[in-house]
């Protein structure tokens, strides 16, 4: 019992002396963090929401011996890891008067259960409780403060995965290929130009709210879109409806998908204008005189990843796309 509050005593101090104080300074955390560290942190690729950033974790100790670890991610969040025997955040929310609200979320995707977001009274910030389950199955309680920015656009998230996973759960057998037409017909083809109906649309098909991003596997298409995510899962498979701020553009996603992708041409009436390798990946152009749509199907394949994407475009988007040497199109004035 002695060890296990000298244990506690030490990850509650690091907490306050590291995170506490130097939340939102990334180079302030590093030096702090780095004092009471028993070997080199290690970094790995992390998320805030869905941004990319850099994760640094350090391996602290009490007289040497390993006694959890410090992680923060970009200076915008910083917590404390610790082995669930010392009741770590009892502690916590007892030291800083945390309250804290059950997102009722555990999933293999996102490597955690029991997540918790929450406020601290005394420190008038957010926080995030959660157990994490590590490689080899083992179950570690983690607690981190956040800056405003990054509780906003976690709990964003957060809620969204929750809603997708209780429309996967509902509908456990649903081909993908009824997800990928369902997408075309009852979100983008009916609606494309009217930004309040689409984005109706596409929050009753998916069960989440849009998410606005800047993504490398849309940056194509356009600077940024609102995605609506249809499915996760561990294995990095994701598939999503992404929608230009305008509305102009509307399209399915799908990355690392198993099995045979979906080819638009084989389930509607359109003129087959031209295909090819670009740099983006195998490019296919069409045209649907009836809608006065085009469509846009790519395929690209790396080591990392393969994203597959289908998009419907009115004339306005499509003068807009990052692909080179486009043709012109018969549109209708």
């Amino acid at each position: 019992m002695r060890a296990q509050n000298a244990q506690k005593d030490f990850s509650l101090n690091a907490m306050s002396d590291v995170c506490v104080a130097n939340l939102g300074d990334e180079t302030a955390i590093d030096a702090a963090a780095r004092k009471i560290s028993i070997k080199d942190p290690s970094t790995e690729d992390a998320y805030i929401g869905i941004k990319q950033v850099t994760a640094t974790i350090y391996p602290i100790g009490l007289n040497g011996r390993f006694a959890g670890v410090i992680a923060q991610r970009a200076g915008e969040t910083c917590g404390v890891i610790t082995v669930r025997s010392i009741n770590f955040p009892d502690t916590l929310a007892a030291t800083y008067d945390l309250e804290m609200e059950d997102m009722q979320l555990s999933s293999d995707f996102v490597k955690m259960k029991d997540l918790y977001y929450g406020f601290s009274n005394d420190l008038n910030l957010p926080v995030k409780q959660f157990v994490q389950i590590t490689d080899d199955g083992k179950s570690l309680d983690a607690v981190e403060f956040m800056t405003p920015t990054a509780f906003r656009a976690e709990s964003e998230l957060s809620a969204n995965v929750i809603g997708m996973l209780k429309k996967q759960n509902a509908n456990p057998d649903v081909e993908e290929k009824d997800i990928f037409l369902q997408v075309l017909d009852d979100v983008c083809l009916p609606n494309i130009g009217d930004l309040a109906k689409i984005t109706k649309a596409a929050e009753r098909l998916s069960g989440v709210s849009g998410i606005k991003v800047n993504d490398p596997r849309t940056k194509p298409f356009a600077d940024e879109l609102l995605l609506y995510f249809l499915s996760l899962k561990p294995d990095g498979e994701v598939t999503f409806i992404g929608i230009s701020d305008d509305a102009s553009l509307c399209g399915y996603w799908a990355v690392n998908l198993a099995g045979k992708s979906q080819d638009v041409f084989k389930h509607y009436d359109l003129v087959r204008i031209e295909s090819g390798m670009v740099e983006a990946g195998f490019v296919e152009l069409g045209f649907s005189a009836e809608e006065n749509l085009a469509v846009f199907q790519v395929a690209t394949e790396s080591e990392e990843q393969t994203v597959y994407a289908t998009a419907l475009m009115k004339r306005k988007a499509y003068s807009e796309l990052k692909f080179p040497n486009l043709p012109q199109l018969p549109w209708d004035l």
